[in-house]
């Protein structure tokens, strides 16, 4: 019976125990024997998505997208498998996702039309998938009177 914690193929692979046999008639009779016991690896869903900068200035020309932040995210077995970043959410249209990078492509940003975007990132390593939403703020300039 394994006791303690739950094991964690990431944290240790295998655990090596002795087993001990004494016949119960002669203390002096024993045998040891080593065994390993090997955990088995199991997909754990990615953990968290972060966005390095969630910020766009007001007025700032689009041109072909206007990079908002770097997307890193957090997978406990993230070695052998391949994470897929999408995006949705109400706000998914004014933006688009170059490799790992958040780049805004809607109209200009207009604080006094939309102070923020909501959206949400979806990382899915190929069976299980982890969501984290996020605002991107339009940063108010100082406009010119009209």
């Amino acid at each position: 019976m394994f006791t303690g914690t739950s094991p964690d193929f990431e944290a240790k692979p295998s655990y090596q125990i002795t087993v001990n046999s004494t016949d119960s008639s002669n203390s002096a009779l024993t045998r040891s024997q080593n065994f390993t016991v090997a955990v088995s690896n199991v997909n754990e869903a990615p953990t968290a998505i972060s966005l390095s900068a969630n910020t766009v200035a007001e007025n700032t020309p689009v041109g072909t997208g206007i990079v908002i932040g770097t997307l890193s995210l957090t997978d406990p077995d993230a070695t052998g498998n391949t994470n897929v970043l999408s995006l949705a959410g109400s706000d998914k249209n004014s933006f688009r996702l170059d490799g790992s990078t958040l780049v805004y492509t809607g109209t200009s940003p207009n604080y006094e039309a939309k102070a923020a975007y909501n959206i949400t990132v979806l990382s899915t390593d190929g069976a299980l998938t982890k969501s984290q939403a996020f605002t991107v703020n339009v940063q108010d300039v100082n406009d010119a009177p009209t």
